[in-house]
C-alpha cells in the first residue's frame, strides 16, 4: 500500500512539473510554445522592424511590421515537442523560411533556429 501511495505521489508531482509554456527571444526573432487544451501552439515571429529603414517612405507616419507563423500541433505536449529536437528544429526552420528576411539562406535559417531553441525557457 505504501508503494502504491508513493507511486501516485511521484506521478502527481511529475504531471504537475510538466511545462505549459516555453519562450525564447533573440536579437532578431522570438518563439513561443504553449500548451493548449488538446494541442500545442507554436508561435514564431520576427521582432518588429521599422519599414522606413527598407526604403519605404510614408511622410508623417512611422510604420513597423512583424512577420511570423503560427502552428497548431496535435499528438504531443510542450515537453514532448521541446525534447524532440529534430522535429522542433525542422518546424522552426520552416517558420523562418516563411519570412522574407532570410530569402532562401538555408544555413542561416538553421543557425537562427538553433539559437532560438537554445534560448528556450520553459515553465
Amino acid at each position: 500500500m505504501k508503494t502504491l501511495a508513493l507511486g501516485l505521489v511521484l506521478l502527481a508531482s511529475t504531471a504537475a512539473s510538466a511545462a505549459t509554456k516555453c519562450v525564447a527571444v533573440t536579437e532578431r526573432m522570438n518563439l513561443k510554445i504553449i500548451q493548449k487544451d488538446d494541442s500545442v501552439g507554436v508561435l514564431y515571429s520576427m521582432n518588429p522592424r521599422d519599414l522606413s529603414k527598407y526604403g519605404k517612405q510614408f511622410p508623417g507616419l512611422t510604420i513597423s511590421f512583424q512577420e511570423g507563423e503560427a502552428y497548431d500541433i496535435k499528438g504531443t505536449t510542450v515537453d514532448g515537442l521541446v525534447s524532440n529536437k529534430d522535429v522542433l528544429t525542422k518546424l522552426v526552420v520552416n517558420a523562418i523560411y516563411s519570412t522574407a528576411f532570410f530569402g532562401g539562406e538555408e544555413d542561416m535559417a538553421y543557425v537562427e533556429a538553433g539559437d532560438l531553441i537554445k534560448a528556450l525557457k520553459c515553465e
